[in-house]
């Protein structure tokens, strides 16, 4: 039972970690056109 929920636990953190670097990875993915764009513009 104990080590069932130190998977899960685990499993939650793991779960939690990837949908801070998809957040993170989708930002840049926006702040790299963005900026892409605006200098592409600029010119």
């Amino acid at each position: 039972m104990s080590l069932f929920h130190r998977v899960i636990k685990k499993g939650g953190e793991i779960h939690k970690f990837q949908i801070q670097h998809n957040i993170v990875t989708t930002f840049l993915k926006i702040h790299f056109q963005y900026i892409f764009y605006s200098k592409y513009l600029l010119l």
